[in-house]
């Protein structure tokens, strides 16, 4: 082709008749023009045209100029195309992904003067990507931004060449991404591609770890065959760190500090001592670096309250906060916290004086006056004045004073001692007491309320009245058998009940009577007389009576019934146990009477008279035990029921002999020898008077004894004086007397020697 060349500038300049040492062209370097993707050109006396496996297309520009037109341009075959030579300085290549091509290319330039030059471009086919690249965060690891700043190095390349600074068009880079807990990066996840600005990330979330890992691309496109070394993490933080004041630890002086987590506020009583530290808790996903403490040591009465820095969980003062007596509240303060991007985040704490004790407390009894049990009290804590600690409840004291209850009134108080409630009552309270209350209120620093008013009286009564005890009276036509009132049948009567009851501690202030069906019913406290308004024949079961104290509490019931009675009592008259005799009895007769009312009131009582008269309910001798008859008696007799039923008349006539006196006494009577003492066994039928006369030839004076015989038989001992002889008889003579009856008996007594 080159001699083509050759022979065609020959013929021009034969043409035109000019010698080739008078060419005029001007040589200008080559240039090389693409703007296809994945293709790229140098410029410089022998450009370069690199392209990778994609299609593409290169315009091949000729830049020479000559004073002998025109020229004459051959460009060379590329890519398969190799157009004729021409007037035209520019031509544009073309080729697809599969044409291949390379080396050095040459273009040929005449002019019509036969002037020639050459231009030489290199072609090469570049389809390996760079080496080397890397990526690393700038600064960091901590961001207190929503940006992570990224250095890259693109690496190098052997033939089309690398950028020297990341391109974002055609360079890769994948992120990863984990979240950020108190400056520790979590578990990262999977790689995802990013698209970055040539400075780094805009699109990061606050609370996260990222980790970035690059691909360079070289001019052509290739990009490197593998990532890069990941880059360190980055933590991202925007928000600053979390504070929240959290309760003071109380170092002395705990009754006059308070804690008030509502109001992030720390009260003390300037009237007393004592001294706490400041605690906080602080968070941040980059990491706590540090929670800074006020320092209120200037503040009057805070002396050496410095507060400090505190660089390790959990945070609180290094110093301790402590006051004195009539310090100055230091107000609001701050509570700092720094994580390690060095950015802040703070709560406000106060630090106030309370010293105005609370008001308007008060323990008034609910109900009352009167309590069966415990005292129910409703409790008022009171109020403190604002802004202050508040009310502290367990501080608060109950106080209380007692007096004896009587009959409900109240006594002498004793002077008020505190006393601890159960719930919202007192139930240590005892019965028959009464009580007043009062209250105190402190405040949740110490300030102490002055005393309220004492309360109204409570008055106690556990204990029930006593079961009324009924007492009947005022009987007409009718009849009492214990809690039984017994009525004729069909006839009017009345009888009056009164009840009694006691109860020492509250009174009794009613009775209850019941309402009986035909009495009519009249009377007012304890009493109620009832009238019969039409005859009854049935009885009324049990009848209730109970009585009520002011405490309201009710007796046992007492009972009583009305029961109708028309039928008479039995009666019979036994002699010793038995049937009466009509002939006399040798001894004392006992006359007992025998009377029965199964079916009614009961025999009420039973009347009996010896002068022949009719007994009556209320004539005669009325009979409790039996009756001895030691003579001649005439008895009429009849038993009476409750409700006045009278027992047909019985008549009896008993005769007895014990009126007469019979005495035995032994006829001789042996003393034993060295006995002292004459025993004899003595009967009589009457207790006797005895004179016992012992006479015989030794005696110069008869012995005389004296005493009284009772009825039946006795050992009678007679004492002997040590001077009488034994060995020897004498007589006792016997003188028993009863009455105006004389009995006379002799033994005959012998004494052994």
């Amino acid at each position: 082709m080159k001699l083509r060349v050759a022979l065609i500038a020959l013929v021009v300049a034969l043409a035109t008749g000019v010698a080739s040492s008078q060419a005029t062209i001007t040589s200008s370097p080559l240039t090389l023009s693409t703007s296809s993707a994945n293709t790229f050109v140098t410029s410089g006396s022998t450009p370069n045209l690199y392209y990778s496996a994609s299609a593409g297309s290169v315009t091949v520009d000729v830049n020479d100029t000559t004073d002998t037109a025109p020229l004459t341009v051959d460009f060379p075959d590329l890519f398969g195309d190799d157009p004729a030579p021409g007037s035209s300085t520019s031509h544009v290549y073309s080729w697809t992904s599969g044409d291949t091509d390379s080396g050095t290319k040459t273009v040929a330039v005449t002019d019509a003067g036969a002037d020639s030059k050459s231009h030489d471009f290199v072609v090469t086919r570049d389809t390996t990507g760079p080496t080397g690249q890397t990526v690393t965060l700038s600064g960091g690891p901590n961001y207190a931004t929503l940006f992570v700043p990224l250095v890259f190095n693109t690496g190098s390349d052997s033939e089309s060449g690398v950028s020297s600074s990341f391109d974002p068009t055609v360079d890769q880079v994948q992120r990863a991404s984990a979240p950020l807990t108190a400056g520790t990066c979590g578990t990262f996840g999977s790689y995802a591609p990013v698209a970055l600005t040539t400075n780094g990330d805009l699109t990061v979330v606050g609370g996260n770890c990222y980790r970035y890992q690059y691909k360079s691309a070289d001019h052509v496109g290739n990009l490197a065959a593998s990532w890069s070394a990941p880059t360190a993490d980055a933590k991202v933080s925007t928000l600053g760190p979390t504070v929240v004041d959290t309760a003071p630890t109380e170092v002395s002086g705990a009754g006059d500090q308070y804690w008030d987590q509502a109001s992030d506020t720390i009260f003390f009583r300037p009237a007393a001592t004592g001294s706490f530290t400041l605690n906080a808790t602080a968070s941040d996903p980059a990491g706590v670096s540090n929670v800074a403490f006020p320092d209120v040591s200037a503040v009057t009465g805070w002396n050496g309250s410095t507060g400090g820095t505190d660089s390790s969980s959990p945070y609180s003062s290094p110093a301790v906060y402590r006051w004195t007596a009539n310090a100055t509240a230091p107000g609001p303060k701050q509570v700092i916290a720094t994580n390690t991007g060095a950015v802040t985040g703070f709560d406000t704490i106060t630090i106030a004086a309370d010293s105005s004790p609370p008001a308007g407390q008060s323990a008034i009894p609910t109900g009352g006056p009167w309590f069966t049990s415990s005292v129910a009290l409703t409790v008022s804590p009171g109020t403190d004045p604002v802004p202050g600690s508040g009310v502290d409840p367990a501080r608060s004291v109950i106080e209380r004073a007692s007096a004896p209850l009587s009959n409900g009134v109240c006594g002498t108080y004793s002077t008020f001692a505190p006393v601890t409630l159960t719930g919202s009552g007192d139930s240590s309270v005892q019965s028959g007491t009464c009580y007043r209350y009062q209250a105190k209120a402190t405040d949740n620093v110490g300030n102490v309320s002055a005393t309220s008013a004492p309360s109204a009286d409570a008055k106690v009564d556990k204990t029930v009245p006593t079961t009324p005890a009924l007492i009947f009276s005022g009987l007409t036509n009718m009849a009492v058998a214990g809690s039984i009132v017994y009525f004729h049948p069909g006839s009017s009567g009345s009888f009056t009940v009164s009840a009694a009851s006691a109860d020492p501690e509250s009174g009794i202030s009613a009775y209850s009577f019941p309402s009986i069906p035909g009495f009519a019913a009249a009377g007012a406290g304890p009493n109620r007389t009832y009238s019969a308004t039409k005859a009854g024949t049935d009885p009324t079961g049990q009848l209730t009576v109970t009585s009520t104290d002011a405490a309201g509490l009710t007796s046992g019931v007492a009972t009583f019934s009305l029961v109708p009675d028309g039928s008479a009592p039995t009666l019979s008259i036994r002699c010793d146990n038995a049937p009466c005799k009509s002939t006399p009895y040798k001894n004392t007769v006992m006359v007992t009477f025998r009377s029965a009312d199964t079916s009614g009131s009961g025999v009420g009582t039973i009347r009996w008279t010896t002068d022949g008269s009719e007994p009556r309910i209320n004539h005669g001798f009325e009979y409790v035990r039996g009756i001895p008859v030691q003579g001649l008696a005439r008895l009429r007799v009849r038993a009476f029921d409750r409700a006045g039923n009278g027992s047909p008349l019985l008549g009896v006539t008993v005769r007895s002999l014990a009126t007469r006196l019979f005495v035995a006494t032994p006829g001789s009577v042996m003393v034993k020898a060295k006995s002292r003492t004459v025993e004899a066994r003595v009967a009589a039928t009457r207790r006797s008077l005895v004179t016992a006369r012992m006479s015989g030839k030794s005696l110069k004076k008869a012995l005389t004894w004296h005493f009284v015989l009772a009825r039946g038989t006795s050992v009678v001992k007679l004492q002997l004086p040590k001077t009488i002889k034994r060995g020897t008889s004498y007589r006792l003579v016997w003188t028993i007397t009863a009455d105006s009856r004389r009995v006379l008996k002799s033994t005959r007594v012998t004494l052994r020697k």
